[in-house]
């Protein structure tokens, strides 16, 4: 009995001592993931998305529409900005309607600057 005891007892040690080993690993492994995630968005934020509004009324006419066109909406959007030594990261559309002659048109056109990253 005595002997069935100790046998038990070093399996639960052993059984112990992996847990603690893996629970290490793990929280090695995650403490590495955090840091590099760290790393990564501080490298993100040296170039930090500047606010701009684009009023389209007192702006000269935007090069992505055809000359003719009269924009119906939006005449005033936030497009975002990368401050010099960076470049858009992610660049989202924005839904312009506009009218050439008679004709209505609503594109989704790549406008919004939402990231930025150092160049």
């Amino acid at each position: 009995q005595i002997s069935f005891n100790v046998i038990e007892m070093s399996c639960k040690l052993v059984v112990a001592l992996l847990f603690c080993f893996v629970g290490a690993a793990s929280a090695r492994f995650w403490r590495d993931e955090k840091l590099a995630m760290m790393e990564e968005s501080q490298l993100e934020d040296d170039c930090p998305r500047i606010h701009r509004v684009v009023d389209l009324e007192k702006t000269p006419h935007p090069s992505f529409l055809p000359p003719s066109a009269n924009i119906i909406a939006p005449l005033k959007f936030e497009s975002g900005a990368c401050p010099p030594g960076c470049k858009p990261k992610e660049i989202d559309g924005l839904q312009v309607i506009y009218v050439v002659g008679e004709k209505v048109f609503i594109e989704n056109i790549p406008l919004i600057v939402t990231g930025c990253v150092r160049v």
